[in-house]
């Protein structure tokens, strides 16, 4: 039953484009949720890529959660990203990335970074990468075994591949 309920949820939000009605945490959570109940409509997830493509603003809005949350599931989907929604992405994380000194949000990045590597390569054009050293020394430690599995995938994968290179969710 909650399946169906999600379908017609979403379908709705997906018919005339309603989901663009939301506040731009609104659209962020409604991306993010389908990772939290490991359901994706896909159909949605890349409207909602389109509709930040077309509207940049959307993505100033979110917070390092919201950005982890909607690029896990266009990851797990999986939802392809043009190149330039994913160096705007990874434009918005390098700005977030920096503030406090909590372990989660430099962590989740490198997770939803293994799906898209040319996320890192943008923080780190952007002038993240002498920060990034320093601020995995002083995080690393509170991760588990996963992070650090997550970490290490996002860098081979950000070397593995040309600068610039539109990446698929199905290989290196």
């Amino acid at each position: 039953v909650n399946e169906v309920l999600m379908q017609h949820m979403h379908l709705r939000l997906l018919i005339d484009r309603s989901f663009t009605e939301l506040p731009p945490q609104g659209i962020a959570q409604l991306a993010a949720s389908m990772a939290q109940v490991s359901y994706y409509h896909t159909g949605l997830l890349r409207e909602i890529v389109s509709h930040i493509g077309e509207d940049h603003s959307v993505v100033f809005g979110w917070s390092t959660e919201h950005m982890y949350g909607a690029l896990r599931s266009f990851g797990l989907a999986p939802v392809e990203l043009p190149l330039a929604t994913v160096r705007m992405l990874g434009c918005r994380y390098n700005s977030l990335l920096w503030e406090g000194s909590d372990a989660g949000p430099l962590r989740n990045f490198f997770e939803v970074a293994a799906h898209y590597p040319e996320l890192l390569r943008t923080v780190l054009e952007r002038g993240g990468g002498k920060r990034l050293a320093l601020r995995l020394r002083a995080t690393s430690a509170e991760w588990g075994p996963r992070a650090c599995a997550d970490a290490m995938l996002a860098i081979a994968s950000t070397l593995d591949v040309q600068p610039g290179t539109p990446t698929t969710a199905d290989g290196c």
